[in-house]
Protein backbone atom coordinates (compact mmCIF):
# COMPACT_ATOMS: atom_id res chain seq x y z
CA UNK A 1 0.00 0.00 0.00
CA UNK A 2 3.09 2.45 1.01
CA UNK A 3 4.68 1.88 -2.29
CA UNK A 4 1.72 2.62 -3.91
CA UNK A 5 1.13 6.40 -2.34
CA UNK A 6 4.81 7.07 -3.00
CA UNK A 7 4.13 6.53 -6.78
CA UNK A 8 0.97 8.67 -6.52
CA UNK A 9 2.30 11.54 -4.39
CA UNK A 10 5.45 11.56 -7.20
CA UNK A 11 7.98 14.19 -7.08
CA UNK A 12 8.04 17.70 -6.14
CA UNK A 13 6.72 18.28 -9.78
CA UNK A 14 4.21 15.86 -9.65
CA UNK A 15 0.23 16.91 -10.05
CA UNK A 16 -0.31 16.17 -6.18
CA UNK A 17 2.36 17.99 -4.86
CA UNK A 18 1.15 21.02 -7.06
CA UNK A 19 -2.19 20.86 -5.93
CA UNK A 20 -1.13 20.03 -1.73
CA UNK A 21 0.94 23.35 -2.46
CA UNK A 22 -2.00 25.47 -4.02
CA UNK A 23 -4.06 23.71 -0.98
CA UNK A 24 -1.65 24.79 1.87
CA UNK A 25 -1.69 28.20 0.26
CA UNK A 26 -5.74 28.21 0.03
CA UNK A 27 -5.06 27.56 3.81
CA UNK A 28 -2.42 30.01 4.90
CA UNK A 29 -3.24 33.32 2.31
CA UNK A 30 -0.82 34.93 3.86
CA UNK A 31 2.08 32.70 3.62
CA UNK A 32 2.54 33.58 -0.16
CA UNK A 33 5.40 35.24 -1.82
CA UNK A 34 3.14 37.85 -3.37
CA UNK A 35 1.14 38.32 0.06
CA UNK A 36 5.04 38.35 1.69
CA UNK A 37 6.35 40.71 0.05
CA UNK A 38 3.25 42.89 0.82
CA UNK A 39 3.50 42.83 4.27
CA UNK A 40 7.18 43.92 4.10
CA UNK A 41 6.99 46.74 1.99
CA UNK A 42 4.13 48.16 4.00
CA UNK A 43 5.85 47.59 7.02
CA UNK A 44 9.33 49.21 5.59
CA UNK A 45 6.71 52.06 4.61
CA UNK A 46 5.48 52.21 8.00
CA UNK A 47 9.44 52.33 9.85
CA UNK A 48 10.31 54.65 6.96
CA UNK A 49 7.37 57.17 7.66
CA UNK A 50 8.54 56.91 11.27
CA UNK A 51 11.98 57.64 10.59
CA UNK A 52 11.17 60.64 8.75
CA UNK A 53 8.91 61.83 11.44
CA UNK A 54 11.90 61.97 14.19
CA UNK A 55 14.17 63.20 11.78
CA UNK A 56 11.57 66.12 11.39
CA UNK A 57 10.91 66.67 14.77
CA UNK A 58 14.43 67.53 15.37
CA UNK A 59 14.71 69.98 12.57
CA UNK A 60 11.62 71.72 13.85
CA UNK A 61 13.01 72.33 17.36
CA UNK A 62 16.63 73.22 16.03
CA UNK A 63 14.48 75.51 13.56
CA UNK A 64 12.22 76.65 16.40
CA UNK A 65 14.94 78.02 18.35
CA UNK A 66 17.34 78.90 15.61
CA UNK A 67 20.38 76.51 16.13
CA UNK A 68 23.16 75.28 14.14
CA UNK A 69 22.52 71.86 12.82
CA UNK A 70 25.55 69.83 11.90
CA UNK A 71 28.99 69.55 13.30
CA UNK A 72 32.18 69.82 12.50
CA UNK A 73 32.96 65.96 13.07
CA UNK A 74 29.95 63.51 12.77
CA UNK A 75 31.83 60.77 12.70
CA UNK A 76 31.15 57.57 15.45
CA UNK A 77 33.37 58.36 17.65
CA UNK A 78 32.86 62.06 17.65
CA UNK A 79 31.89 63.47 21.20
CA UNK A 80 30.22 66.49 19.62
CA UNK A 81 28.22 65.41 16.36
CA UNK A 82 26.24 68.62 16.21
CA UNK A 83 23.03 69.54 17.50
CA UNK A 84 20.68 67.56 15.34
CA UNK A 85 22.89 63.94 15.19
CA UNK A 86 23.28 64.62 19.61
CA UNK A 87 19.46 65.87 19.85
CA UNK A 88 18.15 62.44 17.25
CA UNK A 89 21.09 60.07 19.73
CA UNK A 90 19.35 61.93 22.97
CA UNK A 91 16.10 60.49 22.42
CA UNK A 92 16.89 57.80 20.86
CA UNK A 93 18.93 56.97 23.95
CA UNK A 94 15.81 57.65 26.14
CA UNK A 95 12.50 56.09 24.21
CA UNK A 96 12.22 52.72 22.78
CA UNK A 97 9.84 54.13 20.19
CA UNK A 98 12.73 56.18 18.85
CA UNK A 99 15.44 54.16 19.11
CA UNK A 100 14.04 51.31 16.98
CA UNK A 101 13.45 53.17 14.09
CA UNK A 102 16.36 55.56 13.71
CA UNK A 103 20.05 55.56 13.14
CA UNK A 104 22.21 52.10 13.92
CA UNK A 105 18.79 50.40 13.93
CA UNK A 106 17.32 51.72 9.91
CA UNK A 107 18.80 50.23 7.26
CA UNK A 108 22.34 52.24 6.13
CA UNK A 109 20.79 53.74 2.75
CA UNK A 110 17.91 55.01 4.29
CA UNK A 111 18.72 56.13 7.53
CA UNK A 112 17.37 59.78 6.71
CA UNK A 113 19.93 62.00 8.33
CA UNK A 114 21.97 63.03 5.45
CA UNK A 115 22.77 66.76 5.32
CA UNK A 116 20.68 67.05 1.71
CA UNK A 117 17.49 65.23 3.46
CA UNK A 118 17.79 68.14 6.07
CA UNK A 119 17.90 70.84 3.75
CA UNK A 120 15.14 69.46 1.95
CA UNK A 121 13.16 69.01 5.04
CA UNK A 122 13.97 72.42 5.69
CA UNK A 123 12.73 73.95 2.68
CA UNK A 124 9.55 72.25 2.86
CA UNK A 125 9.37 74.13 6.50
CA UNK A 126 9.75 76.90 5.09
CA UNK A 127 7.45 76.80 2.24
CA UNK A 128 4.57 75.44 4.30
CA UNK A 129 5.54 78.44 6.93
CA UNK A 130 5.24 80.86 3.89
CA UNK A 131 2.22 79.19 2.19
CA UNK A 132 0.58 80.26 5.68
CA UNK A 133 1.98 83.73 6.02
CA UNK A 134 0.50 84.11 2.60
CA UNK A 135 -2.97 83.23 2.98
CA UNK A 136 -3.17 85.09 6.52
CA UNK A 137 -2.03 88.21 4.20
CA UNK A 138 -5.63 86.95 2.05
CA UNK A 139 -4.18 89.10 -0.59
CA UNK A 140 -3.21 91.70 0.53
CA UNK A 141 -0.30 94.24 0.87
CA UNK A 142 3.13 93.68 3.16
CA UNK A 143 6.19 95.88 3.23
CA UNK A 144 9.54 94.23 2.58
CA UNK A 145 12.08 95.15 5.64
CA UNK A 146 15.36 97.25 4.33
CA UNK A 147 17.26 98.98 7.21
CA UNK A 148 14.58 101.89 8.25
CA UNK A 149 12.73 101.55 4.72
CA UNK A 150 10.17 99.42 3.15
CA UNK A 151 9.13 98.68 -0.40
CA UNK A 152 5.66 97.48 -1.76
CA UNK A 153 4.80 93.75 -2.61
CA UNK A 154 1.44 92.65 -3.35
CA UNK A 155 0.71 89.08 -1.35
CA UNK A 156 -0.34 87.07 -4.38
CA UNK A 157 1.62 88.45 -7.09
CA UNK A 158 4.93 88.22 -5.24
CA UNK A 159 5.53 84.94 -3.70
CA UNK A 160 8.71 84.62 -5.00
CA UNK A 161 10.12 88.17 -4.15
CA UNK A 162 8.85 87.77 -0.88
CA UNK A 163 10.48 84.09 -0.59
CA UNK A 164 14.07 84.50 -1.81
CA UNK A 165 14.66 88.03 -1.69
CA UNK A 166 12.76 89.01 1.69
CA UNK A 167 15.84 88.79 3.76
CA UNK A 168 19.35 89.38 0.95
CA UNK A 169 19.55 90.50 -1.91
CA UNK A 170 16.39 92.88 -1.59
CA UNK A 171 19.05 94.90 1.07
CA UNK A 172 21.84 95.11 -1.73
CA UNK A 173 19.49 96.37 -4.55
CA UNK A 174 17.58 98.56 -3.14
CA UNK A 175 18.74 99.97 0.07
CA UNK A 176 20.96 103.30 -1.12
CA UNK A 177 18.01 104.56 -3.76
CA UNK A 178 15.00 104.05 -0.64
CA UNK A 179 17.09 105.83 1.75
CA UNK A 180 17.81 108.54 -0.54
CA UNK A 181 13.73 108.98 -1.82
CA UNK A 182 12.41 108.64 1.54
CA UNK A 183 14.63 111.15 3.51
CA UNK A 184 13.49 113.75 0.23
CA UNK A 185 9.55 112.76 0.88
CA UNK A 186 9.46 112.03 4.33
CA UNK A 187 7.83 115.28 5.84
CA UNK A 188 5.32 115.33 3.05
CA UNK A 189 4.24 112.14 2.75
CA UNK A 190 3.62 111.65 6.96
CA UNK A 191 1.84 115.26 6.12
CA UNK A 192 -0.51 113.52 3.83
CA UNK A 193 -0.58 110.39 5.78
CA UNK A 194 -2.06 112.40 8.69
CA UNK A 195 -4.99 113.81 6.82
CA UNK A 196 -6.91 110.52 7.67
CA UNK A 197 -6.25 110.77 11.37
CA UNK A 198 -9.56 110.13 12.60
CA UNK A 199 -8.78 111.97 16.02
CA UNK A 200 -11.49 114.78 17.27
CA UNK A 201 -13.99 114.09 14.21
CA UNK A 202 -11.36 113.50 11.64
CA UNK A 203 -10.30 117.45 12.74
CA UNK A 204 -7.19 116.72 10.24
CA UNK A 205 -9.01 115.61 7.69
CA UNK A 206 -7.43 117.12 4.29
CA UNK A 207 -9.17 115.72 0.58
CA UNK A 208 -6.57 117.81 -1.34
CA UNK A 209 -3.71 115.82 0.83
CA UNK A 210 -5.09 112.28 0.58
CA UNK A 211 -5.30 113.01 -3.53
CA UNK A 212 -2.02 113.66 -3.67
CA UNK A 213 -0.99 110.99 -1.37
CA UNK A 214 -2.35 108.51 -4.04
CA UNK A 215 -1.68 110.39 -6.91
CA UNK A 216 1.78 111.01 -6.36
CA UNK A 217 2.94 108.69 -3.68
CA UNK A 218 1.15 105.78 -4.89
CA UNK A 219 0.35 106.54 -8.42
CA UNK A 220 1.20 102.86 -9.63
CA UNK A 221 -1.09 101.50 -7.35
CA UNK A 222 -4.59 103.22 -8.60
CA UNK A 223 -6.28 102.53 -12.00
CA UNK A 224 -6.62 105.58 -14.06
CA UNK A 225 -10.26 105.26 -13.41
CA UNK A 226 -9.73 104.27 -9.54
CA UNK A 227 -7.94 108.15 -9.07
CA UNK A 228 -10.93 109.56 -10.74
CA UNK A 229 -13.25 108.59 -8.78
CA UNK A 230 -11.62 109.14 -5.56
CA UNK A 231 -12.59 112.35 -5.02
CA UNK A 232 -16.13 111.77 -4.93
CA UNK A 233 -15.46 108.57 -2.93
CA UNK A 234 -13.56 110.96 -0.37
CA UNK A 235 -16.28 113.66 -0.20
CA UNK A 236 -19.03 110.35 0.86
CA UNK A 237 -16.48 108.78 3.31
CA UNK A 238 -15.90 111.66 5.37
CA UNK A 239 -19.60 112.95 5.29
CA UNK A 240 -20.32 108.85 6.39
CA UNK A 241 -17.74 108.25 9.19
CA UNK A 242 -18.39 111.68 10.86
CA UNK A 243 -22.11 110.78 11.09
CA UNK A 244 -21.61 107.61 12.61
CA UNK A 245 -20.99 107.44 16.22
CA UNK A 246 -18.84 104.45 15.89
CA UNK A 247 -15.97 106.57 14.54
CA UNK A 248 -16.49 109.05 17.35
CA UNK A 249 -13.70 108.13 19.71
CA UNK A 250 -11.47 106.67 17.93
CA UNK A 251 -7.19 107.08 18.30
CA UNK A 252 -5.29 106.21 15.31
CA UNK A 253 -5.39 104.94 11.76
CA UNK A 254 -5.36 101.58 13.01
CA UNK A 255 -8.07 101.92 14.94
CA UNK A 256 -10.44 103.37 11.95
CA UNK A 257 -8.73 100.85 9.42
CA UNK A 258 -10.88 98.09 12.20
CA UNK A 259 -13.51 100.01 12.29
CA UNK A 260 -13.86 100.27 8.93
CA UNK A 261 -13.97 96.79 8.08
CA UNK A 262 -15.67 95.69 11.11
CA UNK A 263 -18.93 98.05 10.10
CA UNK A 264 -17.86 96.43 6.22
CA UNK A 265 -17.73 100.71 5.38
CA UNK A 266 -14.45 99.90 3.83
CA UNK A 267 -16.63 97.48 0.71
CA UNK A 268 -18.41 100.66 0.12
CA UNK A 269 -15.27 103.43 -0.39
CA UNK A 270 -13.05 100.70 -1.91
CA UNK A 271 -10.83 103.03 -3.07
CA UNK A 272 -10.43 104.97 0.03
CA UNK A 273 -9.83 102.43 1.78
CA UNK A 274 -7.05 100.58 -0.58
CA UNK A 275 -5.00 104.22 -0.27
CA UNK A 276 -5.53 103.57 3.92
CA UNK A 277 -4.44 100.04 3.67
CA UNK A 278 -1.17 101.31 2.31
CA UNK A 279 -0.14 104.01 4.36
CA UNK A 280 -0.55 101.57 7.69
CA UNK A 281 2.27 99.62 5.64
CA UNK A 282 4.36 102.30 4.87
CA UNK A 283 5.62 103.16 7.96
CA UNK A 284 7.76 100.29 9.08
CA UNK A 285 8.27 100.69 12.73
CA UNK A 286 11.99 100.31 13.40
CA UNK A 287 11.93 98.13 15.81
CA UNK A 288 10.53 95.63 13.61
CA UNK A 289 13.45 96.44 11.41
CA UNK A 290 15.96 95.82 14.36
CA UNK A 291 14.12 92.46 15.23
CA UNK A 292 14.68 90.96 11.96
CA UNK A 293 18.34 91.90 11.69
CA UNK A 294 18.68 90.68 14.86
CA UNK A 295 17.35 87.44 14.66
CA UNK A 296 19.36 87.65 11.12
CA UNK A 297 22.61 87.55 13.17
CA UNK A 298 21.82 85.37 15.56
CA UNK A 299 20.68 82.49 13.03
CA UNK A 300 23.89 82.96 10.64
CA UNK A 301 26.39 83.10 13.61
CA UNK A 302 30.16 82.84 13.15
CA UNK A 303 29.87 78.95 12.90
CA UNK A 304 27.17 79.26 9.94
CA UNK A 305 29.01 81.87 7.87
CA UNK A 306 29.32 80.26 4.91
CA UNK A 307 25.06 79.51 4.96
CA UNK A 308 24.05 80.36 1.24
CA UNK A 309 21.18 82.47 0.31
CA UNK A 310 18.61 79.97 0.06
CA UNK A 311 19.28 78.24 3.17
CA UNK A 312 19.37 81.38 5.20
CA UNK A 313 16.24 82.72 3.60
CA UNK A 314 14.62 79.01 4.70
CA UNK A 315 16.03 79.04 8.66
CA UNK A 316 15.02 82.87 8.87
CA UNK A 317 11.33 82.13 7.61
CA UNK A 318 10.28 79.60 10.47
CA UNK A 319 13.00 81.47 13.11
CA UNK A 320 11.25 84.45 12.45
CA UNK A 321 7.63 83.47 11.90
CA UNK A 322 7.76 81.07 14.75
CA UNK A 323 4.04 81.46 15.58
CA UNK A 324 3.12 80.39 11.95
CA UNK A 325 5.90 77.34 11.70
CA UNK A 326 4.26 76.24 14.97
CA UNK A 327 0.98 75.76 13.13
CA UNK A 328 2.77 73.90 10.34
CA UNK A 329 1.40 70.33 10.47
CA UNK A 330 4.09 67.43 10.02
CA UNK A 331 2.41 65.49 7.42
CA UNK A 332 1.46 68.48 5.35
CA UNK A 333 5.82 69.04 5.14
CA UNK A 334 6.47 65.19 4.71
CA UNK A 335 3.73 65.16 1.87
CA UNK A 336 5.99 68.28 0.41
CA UNK A 337 8.94 66.32 1.02
CA UNK A 338 7.49 63.41 -0.78
CA UNK A 339 7.09 64.76 -4.22
CA UNK A 340 10.64 64.92 -4.53
CA UNK A 341 12.67 62.08 -6.42
CA UNK A 342 12.16 59.72 -3.16
CA UNK A 343 13.21 55.97 -3.15
CA UNK A 344 10.10 55.45 -0.73
CA UNK A 345 7.27 56.32 -2.48
CA UNK A 346 4.33 56.34 0.86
Amino acid sequence: MKPRLLRHEGGVSSAHAETQEKFDLFCTPKASIQSSLASNNSRYKALYLQRLTWTLKCLRYLLHQGLAFTGHDESEDSLNKGNFLELLNCLAGNFEEVNKVVLNNAPRNCRMIHHDIQHELIKCCARETTKLLIEELDGGNFAILADESSDLFNGADNYHSFHVDMFVSVIDRQLSELNGRFDEVNTELLTCMAAFSPVRSFAAYDQNKLLKLASQFYATDFAIDELARLPWQLDMYITHVRRDERFKNLKNIVELSVMLVKTNIHAQYFIVYKLLKLVLILPVPNANVERVFSSMNFVKNKLRNKMSDDYLNNCMVTFVERELFNQVKDEDVINLFQKGARKVIL
